[in-house]
């Protein structure tokens, strides 16, 4: 059964001392991808009784990130012996706008998400502990694409103890000891999709 955690760090991060909804926060360590913030006004020390709670949301133990993008927070959720869950959120209320789920068993030694969502325009990318990469449509909310980069890579069986937050408009390395593969991002994979070029989720370079 899942435990309650409350999602609260990057909305606090945000709002403390009146800020309004402004700058994004969209992957892991923000914009550029450096750790680093250009909002104004964040408190440098919180009051004895904490700072202001918005809102709460039910979510399973683990170690994942919340991303914030156009009024939206996207978390990667999960259960050990169920699988992942994208969750997306209002930022606003915290209402619980739409999710994705799928099967995911497996566990480490520490449970629970591991990594941050990718925001990059109208699409969503989601990396679970078993390997499973995703690329979502933010407008449809289904996946255009779907890899592992573990099994789809040779890398068998086992469960990588360390799986990544993708960058934006990059290609994720997914290392398999003496064999790397460079995966495209940028284009969906599905030529029958409207006005979309084929091409992403391909293998973008070896050294196979």
């Amino acid at each position: 059964m899942k435990t309650k955690a409350k999602l609260i760090t990057m909305i606090l991060a945000l709002l403390i001392a009146g800020c309004a909804f402004s700058a994004d926060w969209p992957q892991y360590y923000g914009p550029k991808r450096d750790g680093t913030s250009t909002e104004k006004g964040i408190l440098r020390t919180w009051p004895t009784e904490g700072p202001k709670v918005l809102w709460t949301a039910p979510l399973g133990i683990g170690f994942g990130g919340p991303a914030i993008s156009a009024g939206k927070v996207y978390l990667l959720d999960r259960d050990d012996k169920v699988g992942d869950t994208l969750r997306v959120y209002d930022l606003s209320n915290g209402k619980e706008l739409w999710t994705f789920a799928y099967a995911a068993p497996g566990k480490v030694e520490w449970p629970g998400s591991r990594t941050t969502p990718t925001v990059d325009g109208d699409r969503v990318y989601t990396v679970g502990l078993v390997g499973d990469l995703y690329c979502f449509s933010t407008t449809t909310q289904k996946p255009l694409w779907h890899k592992n980069i573990w099994t789809d890579f040779g890398g068998g069986s086992a469960v990588p103890p360390t799986p990544f937050s993708p960058p934006r408009s990059g290609w994720p390395i997914a290392d398999m000891g003496n064999r790397a593969e460079s995966v495209d991002l940028r284009q969906p994979a599905d030529p029958g999709l409207a006005g979309a070029p084929s091409g992403c989720g391909r293998i973008r370079q070896s050294n196979r």
